[in-house]
């Protein structure tokens, strides 16, 4: 029937920052928007209602994507990137996941915390809360959709995660 037809979801990299922009994805056929990444919490409510919209409230958020590995590795049998084992590490000591996308040397180098909402979720005025998983083990997956429900129903979360960020929706574009 009708209702298994796939949705339309406009993704994050589309940028969608304003009401226009919600208007066209509107018109192009998107039934659903997910908000940029730029905006903090206040902006994100101030976007008018011509289209439901959806927010990234947890996951590493892609910092940059390449095709060209920054391993270099040349043997693709043993490469780091296609295990799901590759981190560059900056002078701070901050480890930041290689996520293979392939073909060849494609890549995504994701930021070394992950976006972390579910204790702020009254901020959050989207209609979809998107968990983005990359590197968390089925476990923490099973974990972290558990403490979103939770939260959603005003349950706080037991404890903040060792390291995450709030992302912009604490900060904004100028």
């Amino acid at each position: 029937g009708a209702s298994d037809a796939p949705h339309r979801i406009s993704d994050a990299s589309l940028h969608a920052a304003n009401s226009q922009t919600l208007k066209a994805l509107r018109m192009l056929g998107c039934e659903r928007a997910t908000v940029s990444v730029e905006l903090n919490a206040a902006q994100i409510s101030d976007l008018s209602d011509v289209l439901p919209t959806e927010v990234i409230a947890y996951g590493r958020l892609t910092l940059m994507t390449t095709n060209r590995c920054p391993l270099r590795c040349g043997d693709p049998k043993h490469c780091a990137a296609r295990a799901g084992k590759a981190v560059l590490t900056d002078r701070m000591g901050k480890k930041f996941p290689i996520l293979y996308l392939g073909p060849g040397c494609r890549v995504a180098l994701l930021n070394s915390a992950p976006i972390y909402m579910a204790d702020k979720l009254p901020l959050i005025s989207a209609n979809v809360l998107r968990l983005v998983f990359t590197t968390e083990t089925p476990k923490q997956c099973a974990r972290l959709v558990q403490e979103y429900r939770d939260a959603m129903h005003g349950k706080a979360p037991r404890a903040l995660p060792r390291e995450f960020t709030r992302g912009h929706f604490t900060r904004g574009v100028k």
